[in-house]
């Protein structure tokens, strides 16, 4: 069949097909040459010496035995992923890729391709952190392999498919990285993507409402040494909505302990609502208007009371949304106050 006649997720499966068995091949070219390596350097059977014979040694740019063809490029002329499924890097983890790489050289070449985006240039499928690596020691070139051009949909499925190979992101990457994906509208709603994913759609909503975190906390969550399962994130996540960051900060810190279970967070989180409920039931409001986003999402309520109270709460609104909403709303009440002063109100 030829590309022309393939459908796009066909397209999609054979590049990764390929992308894995030149990965796989690799692997072993490696692992042969570093094996010659050893057994050339290791004194010959019986004979007592310790000449062995020469043995290309694999590693540095000018070295290009591959499976594949390798280019060398200047780093300048890649471009990372703008849809990679990974968000957090280890800094250590780069830096002891750093000190491997300028020992052995770059055994592996990493996968490149060309996106309409980035005219001219590489964008990076799979190996951004051998990339990052590169760029810490001021190496200014790299081995690569051009895979054709893919689509913007593609970059991400290809590349969150060949992450599941090596180390895969975590859900805290994959908050950003839907997210991302769904604003540029490169899927057009949650639906298609967790259909693209093979993931039910309430699993999506779950990991999608991890985004309203602070980058810092999904930071401490990402790259704990115990990865927290999505049942502690999703339970943190309300934890943030309803109580706020440092409500949050500290139960992430009982968790990340090993001192609070999810069963013991899911807990906590139902009797919240259980009395938060109770309130509302004693609390006989005249109107109440509640705010939503496009896509369902709850922000808040407006409510007035019978004893003259008006409460606005409002969450998930970042410190300078806060701060310009504050603002706006203090100018209107004292407008208001001011003008109404003379009616006692």
């Amino acid at each position: 069949m030829s590309d022309q006649n393939q459908s796009a997720p066909q397209r999609r499966s054979s590049l990764v097909s390929s992308l894995r068995k030149g990965m796989d091949m690799e692997r072993g070219a490696v692992d042969a040459r570093l094996n010659a390596q050893e057994v050339g350097s290791a004194p010959m059977a019986g004979a007592g010496s310790t000449h062995s014979p020469s043995v290309p040694a694999y590693g540095g740019r000018g070295n290009t035995a591959s499976v594949k063809p390798r280019l060398t490029l200047p780093l300048s002329d890649l471009v990372s992923n703008p849809y990679n499924p990974r968000t957090f890097y280890r800094p250590e983890k780069v830096d002891e890729l750093a000190v491997k790489m300028k020992r052995d050289g770059q055994l592996e070449a990493i996968k490149v391709t060309e996106n309409a985006r980035f005219p001219g240039k590489h964008v990076i499928i799979d190996g951004e952190y051998r990339f990052r690596a590169k760029k810490s020691v001021a190496d200014g070139f790299i081995d690569v392999e051009v895979f054709p051009a893919l689509s913007d949909r593609d970059l991400f499925l290809i590349a969150n498919s060949l992450n599941k190979d090596r180390t895969p992101q975590s859900l805290f990457d994959d908050a950003l990285a839907y997210q991302k994906l769904l604003d540029d509208g490169v899927f057009p709603g949650q639906e298609d993507l967790a259909a693209s994913l093979g993931i039910s759609e309430s699993l999506m909503s779950k990991i999608l409402k991890l985004k309203k975190l602070p980058e810092t906390l999904l930071r401490r969550m990402a790259e704990s040494d115990e990865p927290l399962g999505i049942s502690h994130a999703y339970n943190i996540a309300l934890m943030f909505e309803r109580k706020g960051l440092h409500t949050a900060e500290e139960v992430l810190d009982k968790v990340l302990a090993g001192e609070m279970s999810s069963k013991h967070l899911q807990d906590l989180n139902s009797r919240n609502d259980n009395g938060e409920g109770s309130r509302k039931k004693r609390a006989h409001y005249l109107a109440r208007v509640q705010f939503a986003g496009a896509d369902g999402t709850e922000y808040g309520q407006l409510k007035r009371f019978r004893d003259g109270r008006t409460e606005l709460k409002l969450t998930g609104l970042s410190e300078e949304q806060q701060e310009a909403l504050g603002e706006r709303l203090e100018a209107v009440v004292r407008e208001f106050m001011t003008g109404n002063a003379g009616s006692g109100a």
